[in-house]
């Protein structure tokens, strides 16, 4: 090992180098030297590796030298003072360090200087709130947290809401107020018709083979007398007095259409100008064979 005097900063160093064995070893020093440099014997040895940054050992008095320890080599530069660095990697609560002094009365305005490593730590909380609610949270450090983010994932609540108007009129228009902050779901109007309606009837005469029709208004089919049932229509035929005649050996035809009452049909048929001579009557049935019929002539002979 090669010891070399050197200052630093103007104040005295030694250079201390060894190329062939690296390892780490006490190194002593003869006190003379220190009281010729410092006026005194420092406290502690701060060595400025050329690789592995600077590091403080403490000086410990032996005899005459005063020796520090050098953790490893090939060149260190060692200056001397009163201050004692101390490197942990890390540091943690419960961590103890001891140097030793010469002589505590050379020791004046002690001052402690620590250099804290960042470390950081996520923390997070929940809570169902309302409105006001406060959210306590504790992330603990020393410093102001960075970085922070609030999420609220709303709790949907729902509630229903209706309006009925009773009776409006073409053109009427309202509105209803559900609240909220969100676009409604499954919002529906129903209308509901006020139905009204007008019986009409309507009579008249048909001929064979004429039409007719009635208008009875309204949007909805018609339905029967008094709201109820199918709509019905009732033809009741009437007296036919035929107009035709005939003389001497001429047939005449008449139609009896009968009326219906109770069941039974009737009907009453006069000749205006019956023929001179009446010699047969026949009775026919259109397209109602199992129909029977009591049938009285009357003949009357004007004189």
């Amino acid at each position: 090992m090669r010891v070399e005097t050197t200052t630093v900063d103007g104040e005295p160093a030694l250079n201390l180098s060894d190329d062939r064995t690296h390892d780490g070893r006490w190194v002593a020093v003869p006190t003379e030297w220190f009281k010729g440099a410092y006026g005194e014997v420092p406290s502690v040895a701060r060595i400025a590796h050329e690789d592995s940054g600077t590091y403080t050992e403490p000086l410990q008095v032996r005899g005459d030298s005063a020796a520090f320890y050098v953790r490893g080599f090939s060149t260190n530069t060692v200056t001397f003072g009163g201050e004692l660095v101390i490197r942990d990697r890390p540091a943690v609560d419960g961590t103890r360090h001891t140097y030793q002094l010469d002589s505590r009365d050379s020791v004046d305005n002690v001052s402690i200087n620590l250099t804290g490593v960042e470390n950081t730590e996520p923390a997070s909380t929940s809570i169902s709130a309302t409105n006001g609610d406060a959210l306590p949270i504790n992330v603990g450090g020393t410093d102001t947290p960075r970085d922070e983010t609030i999420t609220l994932t709303g709790v949907k609540q729902t509630s229903t809401g209706s309006l009925s108007t009773g009776t409006v009129s073409d053109g009427y228009s309202t509105t209803i107020d559900v609240s909220g902050n969100q676009p409604t779901e499954d919002g529906s109007v129903t209308l509901t018709g006020a139905g009204s309606s007008t019986d009409k009837t309507e009579s008249g005469t048909l001929s064979a083979g004429e039409t007719d029709s009635i208008s009875v208004g309204g949007n909805v089919d018609p339905v029967g007398q008094n709201g109820n049932g199918e709509p019905v229509i009732t033809l009741e035929p009437t007296n036919i007095e035929p107009t035709g005649s005939s003389e001497g050996g001429q047939t005449s035809r008449v139609t009896l259409v009968g009326k219906n009452s109770g069941g039974v049909t009737s009907s009453t048929t006069r000749l205006k100008n019956p023929p001179n001579n009446l010699n047969k009557l026949q009775i026919q049935f259109w397209d109602a064979p199992d129909v029977s019929a009591l049938v009285d002539i009357y003949v009357h002979a004007l004189v």
